[in-house]
């Protein structure tokens, strides 16, 4: 099942904060493996960073700026000729891996100039997803990444988008998911206990089919797309076989569903809060 945004992605360029600033060399995941289809770019973001993904025909896969360096045109809505991107507005083209502008229409003879180059940033596939980090650091950082053992098997699950910080995702999981699921949405088919942050932006949890009893470790990455918006990648440390697979990411769209929902409904009230004392209303 593909992710589906609920929301178009805000335009946040202009922003800057202690999170951008703090994790750009950290390793996150942007986006399942699965979707980034054959001669496709998906649109993402990252730390208030707009990306374009793709991958080119031999399989590797890119990471771009999502800006044209002519006349700064997104390049997700250009074309993937599967070596190369085209630019939808003058039909510049940037080839694979390196970013570098091959051809410009208006000039046929000219050999592009070396400083017309897409900004590219890492990425690697692993665990099903592909993961982006911004900036390099000095040494190799695989913390982030968490390496499972390669001996299991994983399913991603459909990511999930929400209007919450991964701050406000974070704490609401450690402190308050396990007892609310229990006491408010005792439907579920599935809930979620022994909660432990692995870092900043994953959390480590055991998930309770309610009806078998059985669990499974799940994964619950979070990719900070701005300051207050974040998507949700959740990762069942297991294989699911094809036989249920549709019903069981069913159970588990519900599951997550229900997270954001609470989470956004919550920020909403935090948000409203805040305002009020900030003018000095009283809050019932």
């Amino acid at each position: 099942m593909v992710a589906q945004e609920r929301r178009p992605i805000r335009n946040s360029s202009s922003m800057t904060s202690a999170l951008d600033q703090s994790f750009r060399d950290w390793w996150f995941p942007v986006v399942r493996s699965q979707e980034i289809g054959l001669r496709h770019i998906h649109r993402s973001q990252l730390l208030n960073q707009e990306l374009a993904i793709w991958r080119d025909d031999d399989g590797q896969i890119n990471a771009w700026e999502n800006r044209c360096p002519h006349r700064g045109t997104r390049l997700s809505i250009g074309l993937n000729t599967g070596a190369e991107i085209k630019c939808q507005y003058h039909g510049w083209r940037y080839a694979s891996q390196s970013g570098q502008c091959t051809f410009i229409p208006a000039h046929p003879a000219m050999e592009p100039s070396p400083r017309y180059c897409v900004n590219t940033y890492e990425c690697i596939e692993k665990y099903g997803y592909v993961w982006v980090r911004l900036e390099k650091d000095n040494d190799e950082d695989t913390e982030s990444l968490l390496p499972l053992a390669e001996n299991l098997s994983s399913t991603t699950l459909r990511s999930v988008y929400t209007m919450a910080s991964a701050t406000r995702i974070s704490d609401w999981l450690i402190s308050e998911c396990e007892s609310q699921l229990k006491v408010n949405f005792p439907s579920l088919e599935y809930s979620l206990t022994e909660i432990q942050q692995r870092h900043a932006f994953c959390l480590e949890a055991l998930s309770i089919n309610n009806q078998t009893d059985k669990s499974v470790t799940v994964f619950i990455y979070l990719n900070p797309l701005t300051d207050d918006a974040t998507v949700i990648h959740p990762l069942v440390n297991a294989s699911i076989s094809p036989e249920i697979r549709l019903d069981e990411f069913r159970r588990y769209n519900r599951l997550f569903g229900t997270i954001r929902d609470v989470c956004e409904t919550s920020n909403v009230c935090l948000l409203y809060t805040s305002d009020a004392a900030d003018e000095g209303l009283g809050v019932d």
